[in-house]
């Protein structure tokens, strides 16, 4: 299967440099530069959709119409991290915010979600995506998702480092998947000039 992803565009919150929350919407200008686009997408068997709004929003602007939300696409819950910047994180969660920098596995932050919380229901959606055929598929997601697929394709551990590779918002990243393996194509190029 071909494995599209693109991550949502960009948010007030990722502007800022800070993590994200639940109720996000794209900025004004993110979305007139998501309508402008004029190149096709493709021709998708299945298109998947995070129910975050701002993913919502991405796959609206770029004239989507027929997709399914799937919450296993969700971006991890950030707990008490949410709506901070990392300088702000670690002035009042510096243990916590140690083990989150880091990529713990198993590390969650109160009220939030691990990695390998993460990871499980990403992973589940993806067998789920892959038990269905589809030469095709399209996912309009998060960073995270997207870190997952790249330090698989790229044989790096799931977990630990000192780098995300999230990609940059409205970008799109191709992959080959014959679960579990999974080949890199592309990653992280622009929709939008």
């Amino acid at each position: 299967m071909l494995l599209d992803v693109i991550r949502h565009g960009a948010t007030a919150t990722n502007s800022a440099g800070r993590f994200n929350t639940d109720a996000e919407h794209l900025l004004p200008s993110e979305l007139h530069r998501l309508r402008a686009v004029t190149s096709p997408l493709g021709d998708y068997d299945l298109i998947f959709v995070s129910p975050l709004r701002r993913c919502i929003e991405t796959a609206e602007a770029l004239g989507l119409t027929r997709f399914e939300t799937d919450a296993r696409l969700r971006e991890r819950h950030f707990g008490i991290f949410a709506g901070l910047t990392p300088s702000e994180c670690m002035a009042s969660f510096p243990m916590a915010f140690g083990a989150f920098a880091r990529f713990d596995a198993a590390f969650a932050p109160d009220g939030g979600e691990s990695r390998a919380q993460h990871v499980a229901r990403i992973w589940a959606w993806l067998e789920d995506v892959c038990r269905r055929s589809p030469a095709r598929a399209l996912a309009i997601t998060h960073g995270g998702t997207l870190d997952f697929l790249y330090r698989q394709a790229t044989g790096r551990d799931l977990h630990g480092g000192s780098q995300i590779y999230a990609g940059d918002n409205a970008a799109l990243s191709s992959f080959r998947v014959e679960w579990p393996q999974i080949e890199l194509i592309g990653f992280s190029q622009p929709l939008v000039p």
